[in-house]
């Protein structure tokens, strides 16, 4: 393969294939460092968001509980509501009819 380069970039370069080799190297890790850095530094927002999402996930599992013990205790207090309304008309149908 052959590679053509501009005038200026070769004025620049060194004539040593080995200080060539050099330069190519420190560029090349140059570049490596800066690629990592911009990972991690994604890497570290999408941490912070997967602790954003989880903090909601936990609120709203909080939020809701266990439907079933929540179903139950609804049925419970309806019962328990049902059983006074009940109670209640019994008692009036008791003293209506004491009343005829």
């Amino acid at each position: 393969m052959v590679f053509e380069f501009s005038q200026e970039v070769l004025a620049i370069l060194m004539s040593d294939p080995y200080e060539q080799l050099h330069v190519v190297r420190t560029i090349t890790a140059m570049v490596v460092v800066m690629r990592v850095s911009k990972l991690e530094l994604e890497t570290g927002n999408l941490h912070l968001k997967l602790t954003e999402k989880e903090n909601i996930i936990h609120v709203l599992q909080e939020r809701s509980g266990d439907p079933e013990s929540t179903l139950h205790e609804t049925i419970a207090r309806l019962s328990r509501a049902l059983g006074e309304h009940v109670w209640k008309l019994l008692l009036d149908v008791s003293r209506l009819s004491k009343g005829f």
